[in-house]
Parts: structure tokens; sequence; C-alpha cells
């Protein structure tokens, strides 16, 4: 990679070359701009102007204030010290501000993913056509807040702006630091016609497992003691050896008989700590399309999940969740099969990516977060779908989103794709993504394969 370095000067260094460049300015007010490759840019002392646009850039502010602005790409920017002002572009960026009062600004053409957002210090500012707007923000789950705005300046918050990850303060705040015009800030959802159900509040995963298939109107399922501990067994497997996967080599230390089954029988995943809960590996599971299907298979009858859980500085929780092998083939379950279905609410609102195979490779410019999959199950494995038209509305405002089934989804990778098209093909399912992160309120999906019309509406919290 090529690099321009600058001096203990205030300088002006910039990149007119579409190969990617490392920038380092050193001390001094420096001007830095990159060009189309994915740059490294980094400030160093002194006030600094850093701009990355285009490609996907790492932008670093260093030690007193700088302002930033990634461009577009999907680009990274840490503020570093100091007093910055980190401007989201045209695509999905992450910003960190780190310390001193931090300003990030939304410009309504991207999502900003903040990951560090204190409502003691930083704000939040709308700029050029956002000024002015009317803004909601509300908690997504319980560490992290949307800040949205409607496409149109209609009624219906319809649009991500940002996303606070890690953010456990109180909703409030955050509408307080919001600068930007004359802003009506809207802090809490927008009131659903039908009434919440609550799901379950311990960390009991088979709750949550059947509280899920509930939103499909299927029936509960039953934990088969006798499998669980093969699913601890695959759950150590993957932990001692840092790696998530199906199968075990069986001259491994960690492998047995037991674990082996039950990795092939089930969905795997895992985290790089050991305070996640059963749930949440519950929850992950369901905003990914390829392991969702299995938890609402209505041949489901039978499940059996284990953990294993250590503090050794890599993989230290693994989850495994077996959904094979309680199939019972000889059941005739009543099809279709939506998820939520009418009149449902459910409290997931986004897909976070690390799905396997990645339901986001057909549809160009969509990159996580997105919304939550809806799915639509037709049969088992006897009919081919044939999506004619599909839409997906909350209220009067049509909601961008894809969709896709066994003869549609796409993947550059092969064996990735004929695995996708397999799972798609074992349920009949079509799969509707929505492009950015719901929001509060009622919404209804629309979906026309073969000539068959299926609409319904549900509700999301």
């Amino acid at each position: 990679m090529d690099r321009l370095d600058g001096t203990t000067l205030n300088d002006q260094l910039i990149w007119s070359n579409p190969e990617p460049v490392e920038i380092y300015g050193y001390a001094g007010d420096d001007t830095q701009v990159g060009d189309a490759g994915n740059d490294l840019i980094v400030g160093g002392s002194g006030n600094d102007s850093l701009l990355g646009d285009p490609g996907n850039d790492v932008i670093y502010g260093g030690r007193d204030s700088d302002s930033m602005y990634g461009g577009v790409g999907a680009d990274q920017l840490f503020g570093g010290k100091g007093d910055d002002y980190l401007v989201a572009g045209f695509d999905t960026d992450t910003l960190t501000g780190g310390g001193g009062s931090d300003t990030f600004g939304l410009i309504g053409e991207g999502v900003a993913i903040i990951t560090d957002f204190n409502a003691a210090s930083d704000f939040l500012r709308l700029v050029d056509n956002l000024t002015g707007s009317r803004v909601l923000v509300a908690r997504n789950d319980s560490n992290s807040v949307g800040v949205y705005v409607s496409s149109n300046g209609g009624s219906s918050f319809d649009k991500v702006l940002a996303l606070l990850t890690n953010f456990t303060g109180d909703v409030g705040s955050v509408s307080a630091k919001i600068i930007g015009g004359n802003v009506t800030i809207s802090p809490t959802p927008t009131p659903t016609p039908t009434p919440i159900p609550t799901p379950p509040t311990s960390d009991n995963w088979l709750d949550r497992v059947n509280y899920f298939r509930n939103l499909a109107n299927l029936p509960p399922v039953t934990n088969n003691s006798a499998w669980t501990q093969g699913e601890i067994e695959h759950s150590r497997y993957m932990v001692k050896n840092d790696q998530f996967t199906h199968f075990q080599d069986r001259n491994n230390p960690w492998y047995t008989p037991a674990g082996s089954e039950a990795g092939q029988n089930s969905n795997v995943t895992g985290w790089s700590t050991t305070q996640t809960r059963d749930v949440d590996f519950i929850d992950a599971w369901m905003t990914g399309p390829f392991h969702a299907l299995g938890i609402i298979n209505p041949k489901l009858t039978q499940v059996a999940y284990g953990t294993y859980r250590e503090a050794d500085g890599g993989i230290e929780t693994g989850a495994t969740l077996d959904v094979i092998r309680g199939i019972n083939s000889n059941s005739s379950p009543q099809y279709p099969v939506m998820w939520p279905a009418s009149g449902k609410t459910v409290p997931l609102r986004q897909y976070g990516g690390n799905e396997y195979p990645e339901p986001l490779t057909g549809f160009p410019g969509y990159t996580a977060p997105t919304g939550l999959p809806i799915y639509l199950q037709l049969g088992s494995g006897n009919v081919t779908p044939r999506v004619t038209s599909h839409s997906l509305t909350q209220g009067n405002i049509p909601i961008e989103h894809g969709v896709f089934d066994e003869t549609t989804y796409s993947n550059p990778d092969p064996s990735a794709q004929q695995l996708a098209r397999s799972i798609l093909d074992s349920r009949d399912a079509i799969v509707m993504i929505p492009r950015n992160p719901l929001i509060p309120g009622n919404y209804t999906a629309s979906i026309t394969s073969s000539g068959q019309n299926y609409t319904w509406s549900f509700n999301v919290v």
C-alpha cells in the first residue's frame, strides 16, 4: 500500500489515485483526503480535517479536536481524544467517538452505527436536508437505541439514521442531545392496536424457543434430555478449538461421538464472552433465516440444547440447539406458516449479520444491520415458490425490502448458495428482508406466489 506522510506543520495531504493509501498527518492542523481505494487515514496531533471518500476507509482522528467524514463506502471512524465531529456518509458507517465531547453528524443517506454514545457529553446533529426533521428515538433491545426519521416527511418513521450500540441509558437522554433546527422528538414508540404478549423473562432457552414458535401459530416442542450431553460436548468442542463448526475431527482430543452427532443435527453458534445468555442465542438464530427455519419447522416436535462456557480469551461460549433429530416426518402440518403470523407481536427488529449462508448477498447495497427477516413457509419440500409480486408497508408507507426463495437466492460462493437453497427447499420458504431495521408499529406483508396471494399484518415493539 502506498503511503503519504505529513510534517509537523499544517499540511495538505490529498491523494489523487484510485489505489489504496495510508496517510499520516503527524503534528499540525492537517487536511487529509483519500481517494477511491480502501484507505487508512491517521490525523495525529492537531485539529485535523479527514475525508476518506470514496472507498471503505478507516479514519483515526488522534489526540485533538478533529473533523472526519467517511463519504461513500462502509467506513470506520475513530475520534480518539478531543472533542471530535464525526459525520456518517452514504453507506453503513461505524463511528466511535472516544474521549471528549463528540458530535455525530447524520446526513440521512446511510446508517451510522455509533458504538460509544455518551448522553452526558455527546451530541447527535442532523445536517443538510435533515435539519428540522421530526425524529423518533426508540430502544431496539436492552443494549441499543435507534434514531429514525420519515423518508417523505410523513407521520411514520420508516428510515433509520443511527443505531447507538452498547447504550443502556434512558431513551429520553438521547432525545435531549439531538440538535439541528426545529427538531420534534417522539421518544416513545407508536402505540399498536393489539395487546402485546410478554416474552419469557427468564433465561430459559426452551421457553424462548416455544415463544417464537407461538409467533408462527405452531405448537410447542419438548426437550429431549437424552441428547443434552451431546449438545454440551459439541459446544465444548467449539470453545476448546476456537472454531464454529458442525463437524468434529475424530483425531481431535475434544471429539466425542455424541458431540459429533449433535453438531451435525443442530444450530451452532458462540460468543467471545461467558456472559451471553441462552435466550440471546435463540434470538440471534431467529434473525438469521437459515437457522430460524429450523426452529419454526412445523414438523419439529423435540429439541435439545447445551452450552459450554470458559473464559479462555477466544470463543468463550458455545451453544448448540438440535433442530433435526426431533422432526416428525409423518406429521401433516397446515400451511402456509407465517412468521410473525397475523396479529402477532415480535420484540425483535433487525438482522445484525454473522449468518451463514449470508442472506444479503443477492441484494446489492444491503448491509447489516437490516430489518428483521419475515418468513413464509408454503410446504415441506413438495412446493416450488414462484414469486411474482411482494410488498411490505408500515401504514401507508412502503418499506424497501428484498425477497428470495429456493429458486432465486444467490451467493457468489456456489457451496453456500447450494446449502441455502436446499434449506429453503426443505421448507418451501420465502424470505423477506427489509433494508433497514424496523421501528415500532404495525406492518403488512404481501407475497404472491404461483398465483396465490398471502397478506398478513403483525406488530413490532
